[in-house]
């Protein structure tokens, strides 16, 4: 669950950074791994940000890691900054980055984290078995919040 004030007690462990990378009207989830946290669920490129990583920096790294896609700095953008908590006691700031490419051509996954990947249309993706919290900043940032 996310919210836009400090949730009673918030007490951040870590920073994260997310990325909906849109092509064509399309966005693109990786699958993670069964072993994963959240295991088998769909999602944005994201990951921790690492120590002395400013957020844009860590996203950037993200998604060349998680999809092989190099990206400028300068064509990522920041769209809100969530306080996250998934459970008592597990708190953590989550960097929403948008950005538009022209196309996307195969991806190369991380094995170690992703089995799969799929490009689909921000509307068919709130159907999908998302990491939590992924339909909130899909709903956001598309204007869907009445679905």
């Amino acid at each position: 669950m996310s919210y836009e004030i400090n949730p009673k007690n918030f007490n951040p462990l870590f920073n994260v950074a997310g990325c909906v990378i849109e092509a064509q009207g399309k966005i693109i989830l990786l699958q993670r791994k069964n072993s994963s946290i959240q295991g088998n669920k769909w999602g944005i490129p994201s990951g921790k940000i690492e120590n002395k990583e400013d957020p844009l920096s860590a996203i950037q790294r993200e998604i060349e890691e998680e999809t092989g896609i190099k990206i400028n700095k300068d064509k990522i953008k920041l769209i809100k900054k969530y306080k996250a908590r998934h459970s008592p006691g597990y708190d953590f700031i989550y960097n929403l980055f948008y950005t538009k490419i022209k196309k996307i051509n195969k991806l190369k996954l991380d094995e170690d984290e992703h089995i799969n990947s799929i490009l689909i249309s921000p509307i068919e993706a709130l159907n999908m078995p998302l990491v939590e919290g992924t339909n909130e900043c899909i709903k956001n940032l598309y204007n869907l919040n009445k679905i």
